[in-house]
């Protein structure tokens, strides 16, 4: 999974095993994007899965930016009776993230969207001290995988943002070993 993220020298060493395999062995790499190493991607049939239109999901457009066109969002939350306008707070961020870190279900999902959303909404009007503390209170209770959606998720709702490339950038840092603290700042800050 995430085979774009590979450094160059783990890279290698798989075109090794790719290129001189044992009898019935194959892989299956995943990857968002075809930035991988050209002698891995001239040994691979390249499968392209296309992502599921709000039709095909049978549900809104509303709908289907909320989840970011995740079908496995969509699909749990058309089993529950969630009411996806109600607003929360981002002020509740750091109730939410807890409650999410115990239990990763839709419903806690949603409220963490609700929150993101929020802050955006707000951000214009947010001292940057106001940024500073919800920047705080998400990593002082989320896990580093859920930085990483939180991250991701701000990012997808600012994209017509004219800071877009700087935003990008702080995603891209993700992958390597940084203050996760600073980085929210920064990227929070920059809303």
């Amino acid at each position: 999974k995430n085979i774009q993220d590979i450094r160059k020298e783990s890279a290698n060493a798989m075109l090794k095993i790719i290129e001189e395999p044992t009898r019935d062995n194959f892989f299956i790499l995943i990857s968002k994007r075809l930035n991988i190493l050209s002698t891995i991607k001239s040994r691979s049939i390249i499968y392209r899965v296309r992502k599921s239109t709000p039709e095909e999901l049978g549900v809104d457009k509303y709908v289907y930016n909320f989840f970011l066109g995740i079908s496995n969002d969509i699909a749990e939350y058309k089993e529950q009776e969630i009411d996806l306008m109600l607003e929360k707070s981002y002020k509740s961020i750091a109730g939410v993230l807890k409650e999410y870190e115990k239990e990763k279900n839709i419903v806690v999902k949603i409220d963490l969207y609700k929150c993101l959303r929020n802050f955006v909404q707000e951000s214009t009007s947010l001292k940057k001290y106001e940024k500073i503390k919800f920047a705080e209170d998400i990593y002082s209770n989320a896990s580093k995988e859920s930085i990483n959606l939180i991250v991701d998720y701000i990012i997808n709702l600012v994209k017509k943002n004219k800071n877009l490339k700087e935003k990008l950038e702080y995603k891209k840092m993700l992958r390597y070993p940084v203050n996760m603290k600073l980085l929210l700042i920064n990227l929070l800050l920059s809303i």
